[in-house]
């Protein structure tokens, strides 16, 4: 509380200056420690933000399948459900984001919808992609299968023997495809 001389003076200057670069040192330390904390905060919410998007493209993918399978197999849906079902369809495929689900339940909307052309040029090019490594050899089967029915289809409303050769083309590899 009062200072009575040089040896107080020196002891108190002494004290600080040492109390000075301790806090100095202290200091960066605490500096360090925190931006190592928030370098790892980041990291952890931009892995938080990658696992959050990944999850919505799974559910996206889902979500548009189980609308094909729908507008597929429910034929008494309204017109504008099938092309809801299309969109994303085609949007998947134009991202690269569809599964081999996704190829073989659009071909089946466009075969409901009356375009067999359009459901056997979808096959085509997944039967393409898959024989380039895209997909597993083993979804060949259901598009093979699928694009035979509707080259009979064809056959059945145009009596072009072509498609009943190219129908029995597509059965004989969708039976080599399944063994």
């Amino acid at each position: 509380s009062s200072f009575d001389g040089l040896t107080v003076y020196l002891r108190v200057i002494s004290t600080s200056v040492i109390a000075g670069f301790g806090a100095r040192r202290l200091l960066s330390r605490m500096v360090d420690h925190l931006e190592q904390q928030i370098s790892d905060a980041q990291t952890t919410a931009d892995t938080a933000i990658s696992e959050a998007k990944e999850n919505e493209e799974r559910l996206d993918l889902l979500e548009t399948n189980m609308k094909l399978l729908e507008a597929a197999d429910n034929h008494s849906l309204p017109q504008s459900v099938r092309d809801e079902a299309i969109e994303r369809g085609e949007r998947l495929i134009s991202e690269s984001r569809a599964n081999p689900t996704t190829w073989i339940h659009l071909a089946r909307v466009y075969r409901w919808n009356g375009d067999l052309h359009k459901a056997i040029a979808t096959l085509d090019k997944f039967i393409s992609l898959t024989k380039n490594g895209k997909f597993l050899e083993k979804s060949l089967y259901p598009a093979y299968y699928n694009r035979g029915c509707y080259k009979a289809l064809l056959y059945k409303s145009t009596k072009e023997e072509s498609y009943l050769a190219k129908c029995l083309n597509d059965l004989s590899s969708a039976l080599e495809a399944c063994s």
